[in-house]
């Protein structure tokens, strides 16, 4: 359904990021019904996992209300405000950022001869301290707190008005090409005022007809899985979203 192929699935499978479980669900009568999902892993090193986003491979309306797809998606209890799904590509010297682990893998599929040295990041959401967490570390300073890694782009942002030959993508935010996607970064660049001398976006293109798009949706559409019917549906469930914020 996400139009991701089997190859793309293996490989972050191998990677050890995702992996298929099960969720169990407290039913009114006390019951337990357990649902299959996905789980997106978040680890801080190597083999060491600090927590996960959990998406139902099935939908569940009667179980799931909150979101219009009736699907099941979490972040999982204590998995924290710095970190998210990574995948690195090569030794990396530039970040993208997404809003999503999907978006993640179907950008990967759709860019992959292209990508080298990056880290890809789903972030889950609009968190500026995971950005500047993982922009440490490809600045080689994975000895600093993680408090400090978190003031880490405050710093950056202020002296990058005096540093030479600074990459215009350092930074580039995959986002969701709607109007939340450009508010998240807008925040970023009222926040970091010299954002636009090392960070970018790439969204997804917009077709005609189309108020709205994501990097699955675009995967789905380049393989004739989208319609207009649920994309509509799909994107008014981030609309919601983003109203909550």
């Amino acid at each position: 359904e996400r139009g991701l192929s089997q190859a793309t699935i293996r490989f972050f499978e191998e990677k050890g990021i995702i992996a298929q479980s099960r969720w169990r669900n407290t039913l009114a009568n006390g019951q337990h019904f357990h649902e299959p999902i996905v789980v997106f892993k978040h680890f801080d090193k190597p083999n060491h996992m600090v927590g996960a986003s959990v998406q139902g491979i099935q939908a569940y309306p009667e179980l799931h209300k909150d979101h219009a797809s009736g699907h099941l998606k979490r972040v999982l209890k204590d998995s924290g405000a710095y970190g998210g799904m990574v995948l690195d590509i090569g030794q990396p010297e530039r970040l993208i950022v997404f809003e999503a682990p999907i978006d993640l893998m179907s950008y990967y599929e759709l860019h992959q001869s292209e990508l080298k040295n990056v880290k890809l990041l789903s972030s889950d959401g609009y968190k500026p301290q995971v950005i500047s967490r993982y922009l440490a570390e490809i600045y080689g300073r994975e000895e600093l707190t993680l408090a400090q890694k978190e003031k880490f782009l405050e710093t950056f942002d202020r002296l990058a008005e005096n540093i030479e030959g600074l990459p215009e993508e350092l930074i580039t935010f995959a986002y969701d090409h709607d109007e939340a996607g450009k508010t998240f970064v807008k925040r970023f660049n009222d926040q970091y005022p010299n954002a636009p001398k090392y960070a970018r976006t790439d969204f997804p293109p917009l077709h005609d007809g189309q108020a709205k798009n994501d990097w699955n949706d675009e995967r789905k559409r380049q393989k004739g899985l989208m319609t207009m019917k649920n994309e509509s549906s799909e994107k008014s469930e981030k609309r919601d979203r983003f109203l909550k914020l």
